[in-house]
């Protein structure tokens, strides 16, 4: 029997998780000067042509009573950049970082990877900003589905060292 999951066959799928499971964990064995606040949250895997939610899925360990809010944060932010970087063909957003607004509770953590077949949008929430996009970053790369030039310019652009300094773990 062959099953399908959001597009993706039992084998991609896996695969998926493992680049999810692999980076959470080498993001927490790095000495960082910006910790992850917290030990899990909820990771979701958009198509980028459409805005469908592929994979919307727990991390780690997250609180009872913090399980929605960081499941529709994050499913937010996915949607947040499907939005902008569909908006416009001349200055598409790459990363949620972007477009965020702390007074709204609209916060970075998404990356687009367009490398692949695809593009995928790949959000995260539960550890604190910084290291939500550094984990989805982590994730594109380990996936192939992100260049290392990509991955710079996020990491450049909104000052996070946490990508920086996985993505030299990753690679």
């Amino acid at each position: 029997m062959h099953f399908n999951f959001g597009g993706f066959d039992t084998s991609a799928l896996y695969g998926i998780l493992d680049a999810v499971e692999k980076s959470f964990i080498a993001l927490f064995d790095l000495d960082l000067q910006n910790p992850p606040l917290n030990r899990g949250g909820f990771f979701s895997l958009r198509d980028g042509k459409t805005g469908d939610i592929l994979i919307a899925i727990q991390v780690g360990e997250v609180p009872q009573k913090e399980r929605m809010k960081r499941y529709h944060l994050s499913l937010e932010k996915g949607d947040r950049l499907f939005r902008t970087w569909h908006k416009s063909r001349i200055e598409r957003h790459i990363s949620s970082s972007e477009s965020r607004n702390l007074a709204q509770n609209k916060f970075g953590g998404a990356v687009i990877a367009i490398e692949g077949k695809y593009p995928y949008i790949l959000s995260f929430d539960g550890l604190g900003e910084e290291s939500d996009e550094a984990l989805m970053v982590a994730t594109a790369l380990k996936l192939k589905w992100m260049s290392a030039s990509m991955a710079r310019e996020i990491a450049t652009a909104y000052k996070n060292t946490t990508v920086r300094i996985l993505q030299k773990v990753i690679a």
